[in-house]
């Protein structure tokens, strides 16, 4: 027998969390167990190039870790616009680049099936543009860079680039071919 859930509860803890907890009851065990989960919007991340070759990725304050970060550009899948918009609309509002066509999607991940029940939506997008006669303002508290893509892999590998998502998403493109280093 699978194990069944006798009860699930939930409490919004703010408009971009919620806590699930359910109640689990397993088979020769006659007192259910307690199994807690969050529920966040989806995520959308986008690795592209530009017509050098660069990967474009944000220098950011995170509060959770109490330090700058450095990650692709990403955010969260909010009920306004699809996976592969979100992707677009944040690599335009954090680094100033387009996309020329639209992104490939190179998988769809869970990001701690243990714990958490959104999804990460990871995107390529081979061509990207600075349109002439577009002016772009960085967004506050995010630093636009450039790296190579070989830079990047040192980055991963020093721990200088160690979003984990982040770099699933790099994974899945090299595994994909969609990238080279």
């Amino acid at each position: 027998m699978n194990p069944k859930i006798t009860l699930r509860e939930e409490l919004t803890v703010s408009p971009w969390v919620t806590m699930v907890t359910r109640h689990v009851q397993f088979e020769g065990n006659p007192h259910p167990q307690l199994f807690h989960s969050f529920r966040y919007h989806d995520y959308a991340c986008l690795l592209g190039l530009t017509p050098c070759g660069h990967i474009p990725l944000v220098r950011q304050f995170r509060v959770a870790l109490e330090c700058q970060t450095l990650e692709l550009p990403s955010g969260l899948v909010d009920g306004t616009l699809g996976p592969s918009e979100t992707a677009q609309r944040e690599i335009e509002e954090e680094t100033g680049w387009f996309c020329q066509t639209p992104p490939e999607l190179l998988g769809t991940l869970h990001p701690d099936s243990g714990r958490a029940e959104n999804r990460l939506w990871c995107y390529f997008c081979p061509q990207l543009t600075r349109p002439t006669g577009v002016r772009w303002t960085p967004e506050p508290g995010i630093t636009p860079e450039l790296v190579r893509p070989k830079d990047l892999l040192d980055f991963m590998k020093n721990g200088a680039f160690d979003h984990a998502l982040h770099v699933a998403a790099i994974g899945l493109a090299l595994a994909g071919g969609k990238l080279t280093i």
